[in-house]
């Protein structure tokens, strides 16, 4: 098994691992254990290790990096008119998503409401 990338959080580590398998690409995840321990830094990382021939193929895939939001439940629409069309963000717009998500619980933690 060769590794490709580092993750410091086990749900980014996942998230891959996932997308791999899921474009048939066993993928196993390293040090996962030192990450529940607590000494993820110490150990340099998550390391997310595929076998050798699938390396191109893995990196390629992960670097592709859209995630795709889903409409509500397409198949329960009562007037049965077809879904939205898919939106797909790029790494920029997840990052904003998720910094505004952080301000927002900074800001709870900061101001609780009494």
């Amino acid at each position: 098994m060769i590794t490709i990338t580092t993750y410091y959080y086990m749900m980014d580590a996942e998230l891959a691992k996932s997308r791999l398998e899921d474009n048939g690409i066993q993928a196993f995840i390293a040090d996962d254990a030192m990450c529940s321990l607590g000494y993820i830094v110490a150990v340099g990382g998550i390391r997310l290790q595929v076998p050798e021939e699938d390396v191109e193929r893995a990196k390629a895939i992960l670097s592709a990096n859209a995630a795709v939001i889903l409409p509500n439940d397409p198949e329960m629409q009562a007037d049965g008119t077809p879904a939205e069309s898919l939106h797909v963000m790029d790494k920029v717009e997840i990052k904003a998503a998720w910094r505004k998500v952080f301000r927002a619980v900074l800001n709870l933690l900061r101001y609780p409401r009494t």
